[in-house]
């Protein structure tokens, strides 16, 4: 069971459980990193909310296709959710084939520590800065600034029908989540796609722009506990502070365990924009005003403009004569 926590003051105000049906289904929700949110066994589940509920927290069960504040629930009847196969083509493939990628490093033992109980997690996209991160030259000041770094090797060990499904169903949550007509529009910065896509493309992506920078897949089984957490590395930025989860379920050897595809913007990509749109502007050179020029002018200008030529000789060719053999014959004058 999922269930998400909204605390101001560190104190608990309000409690979602949001119910995990058989199929998959999406969610979507602003300003994860201020609010606290993970998985709960279910044996503690309901002993939880009735402490809760005692303490005055207001308890809230969606089950359904809703909305609670700052969170919106999709589920398989949804237009949302029922419109991936218009871009995946197979979801079934896609399930499956990412359950087995991801399930190698479950059996590993690819724990998170504090995070996870038991999980596998793989993310690629944009990541913090480190050595081996490219530059970007600004043309106006000359200052060369470090880019965030990009991470797709990940993405680029998985098989390639993997990755083109998967390169499908980010395009169609871009297309869906991030260029929503509303009170709010989302990534309208054309300055910081074109960076993200040129980031993405010299790191060996070949698929169209998915538009999100931050790609995190997990899995867990039923018996693994995902304590809560904030999500402090997502963007706050008005646009940019929304985030796209499809979540799926997946039966194994008795067992079921829970696949989650996060999609979101990173924090330091936002910096980087902030701190490349202060840098001064460009002193232009103060140029005089262009004079109109009269036709003496013109022409003296052509004549200086006009590369001499070289000096030659006055002769004319007529003129000259052929060398011929005449015998020379030398006098001598006696004293």
């Amino acid at each position: 069971m999922l269930y998400g926590l909204n605390w101001i003051e560190d104190k608990v105000t309000c409690q979602i459980n949001l119910y995990i049906p058989k199929d998959h289904f999406v969610y979507t929700c602003h300003d994860l990193h201020t609010i606290p949110h993970g998985d709960e066994n279910m044996q503690s589940k309901p002993k939880a909310d009735s402490v809760l509920k005692a303490s005055g927290v207001a308890v809230v069960n969606i089950s359904t296709s809703s909305s609670v504040e700052q969170l919106n629930a999709y589920y398989p009847e949804s237009e949302l959710t029922s419109g991936i196969a218009s871009y995946v083509g197979d979801v079934n493939r896609l399930q499956q084939q990412l359950f087995h990628h991801l399930f190698e490093r479950y059996q590993a033992g690819m724990s998170n520590g504090s995070r996870d109980s038991n999980a596998a997690r793989v993310d690629f996209g944009i990541s913090l800065q480190q050595p081996t991160s490219r530059f970007y030259s600004d043309s106006r000041s000359g200052l060369v600034l470090r880019l965030p770094f990009c991470n797709l090797k990940p993405f680029m060990l998985m098989n390639d029908v993997l990755k083109t499904d998967l390169s499908n169903l980010l395009l169609y949550f871009h297309q869906q989540v991030n260029r929503q007509k509303g009170h709010q529009r989302k990534c309208n910065d054309d300055k910081r796609s074109e960076l993200v896509h040129d980031l993405f493309q010299k790191n060996g992506w070949i698929f169209p722009f998915v538009g999100f920078e931050y790609i995190n897949l997990s899995l867990r089984s039923n018996e693994d506990t995902l304590n809560k957490h904030f999500d402090s590395l997502n963007d706050r930025r008005r646009g940019y502070n929304h985030a796209a989860v499809y979540s799926f379920l997946y039966s194994h050897c008795n067992r079921t365990y829970r696949a989650v595809i996060v999609m979101t913007f990173r924090n330091i990509m936002g910096c980087f924009l902030d701190k490349l749109r202060q840098l001064p502007p460009t002193v232009k050179k103060e140029t005089a005003p262009k004079t109109k020029l009269t036709p003496w002018r013109k022409a003296t200008a052509r004549k200086l403009a006009t590369p001499k030529k070289k000096a030659c000789s006055r002769i004319k060719p007529s003129r000259i004569q052929p060398k011929r053999n005449v015998k020379r014959h030398t006098v001598v004058f006696a004293a």
